[in-house]
């Protein structure tokens, strides 16, 4: 387990010794790095982590993305990439999943409104991911119906084997807003 990290300053890895009451701690994977939202994947015989790091301590995470990549995610060394930040825009930097289908990658970002979390997902294709490059293209931007009174904003979308998960924030029978995770079947991605 990999804990949230914007309050801690490391990327701190867990093991799992009585789930899911005891976690023992292993070692940092990153030392002074304030981030959020860490995604880790393998791809090409690599280790990948994107992750929301906010260089300036102003608490906001959603401008740069970060990429590290390492031979053994837990007891390897994480090098950082040569083009970090990889991305810098606060439209579309946040990251919010990663999707497989086949032998491509997709990255899920995440657009934040007007004084609101989670206006939509972007969904880009990751088309060149190396130690020295990485290109992604946009293929889908997906909006949900704000005008629906219980969905407010959603933020996560994640596939893992044959479940998507959506993190959304919610507002169910006037009980108060919270996060929700919603496990749906899967469905295969086609743009």
């Amino acid at each position: 387990m990999i804990p949230e990290c914007k309050d801690s300053s490391f990327v701190r890895l867990y093991e799992c010794v009585d789930f899911p009451k005891k976690w023992k701690f292993l070692r940092n994977l990153l030392d002074n790095s304030t981030g959020v939202d860490l995604t880790i994947f393998e791809y090409d015989s690599k280790w990948w982590m994107f992750i929301n790091i906010n260089p300036t301590n102003t608490q906001s995470f959603s401008s740069e993305l970060f990429l590290f990549f390492s031979d053994d995610p837990v007891n390897g060394d994480w090098k950082f990439h040569e083009l970090n930040p990889i991305i810098v825009d606060a439209s579309k930097a946040r990251i919010s999943g990663i999707l497989f289908d086949g032998k491509n990658v997709y990255r899920v970002a995440q657009s934040p409104g007007f004084n609101f979390y989670g206006k939509s997902t972007l969904i880009y294709r990751i088309d060149e991911l190396t130690e020295f490059s990485y290109r992604e293209t946009l293929l889908t931007v997906n909006t949900p119906n704000f005008k629906a009174n219980w969905l407010w904003s959603w933020a996560d979308l994640c596939l893992f084997k044959s479940l998507i998960s959506i993190a959304a924030l919610m507002n169910f029978f006037d009980f108060s807003n919270d996060h929700l995770i919603v496990f749906c079947p899967y469905f295969p991605l086609s743009f």
